[in-house]
């Protein structure tokens, strides 16, 4: 209770653990924007040691999924994909991202959440493009998964914006290999 209570946490308790992690985290994923590509890698790894107090960051994490430093995106990702469920509003938030890689790992984690299908199917139908077009990519990821969302993206075929249409497009391919939609 007295200062430092992110270092007695483990003698604390978890009422601590949580305050203490999340305003920990929190602080971290401020420095993911750091100008220094080393800084940014090892935060990520570090918030991966913060257990479930790490969702605090969760935002940060996904923006830097985008990182032109490959090796910070994979720990970015690394790091979201221990929080699984936990950081799905992080997630639908990085489905905004014009970056294109960005988009992709956002993806690749939808594909590892139980209920990726029917979160990808909704937020397909948002008026963002950079949302339909990343939602498109993620439920073409899912494979036999997709459930309803193939159907979604059958709809979508023509009309709306061309880069809607493209998405949509691979990912009906990616769900028919053998055949070209």
């Amino acid at each position: 209770s007295g200062e430092g209570p992110a270092r007695s946490t483990a003698e604390g308790g978890a009422k601590v653990d949580d305050k203490a992690g999340a305003e920990a985290a929190a602080a971290m994923g401020l420095l993911m924007r750091d100008s220094v590509p080393a800084v940014r890698k090892e935060v990520a790894k570090s918030l991966a040691k913060l257990g479930g107090s790490a969702v605090a960051a969760a935002n940060d994490l996904v923006g830097a999924l985008g990182d032109q430093e490959v090796e910070v995106a994979e720990e970015a990702q690394n790091t979201l994909e221990g929080m699984g469920s936990a950081a799905l509003d992080a997630l639908v938030k990085g489905l905004e991202t014009g970056n294109e890689e960005g988009g992709r790992r956002v993806g690749e984690l939808f594909a590892k959440l139980p209920n990726a299908s029917q979160v990808l199917t909704e937020q397909f139908k948002s008026p963002a493009v950079n949302v339909q077009v990343n939602a498109a990519l993620a439920l073409g990821m899912l494979g036999k998964k997709v459930g309803a969302g193939l159907a979604a993206l059958h709809g979508a075929r023509t009309g709306g914006d061309a880069r809607t249409r493209d998405a949509v497009r691979r990912a009906v391919g990616m769900n028919q290999p053998n055949r070209h939609a």
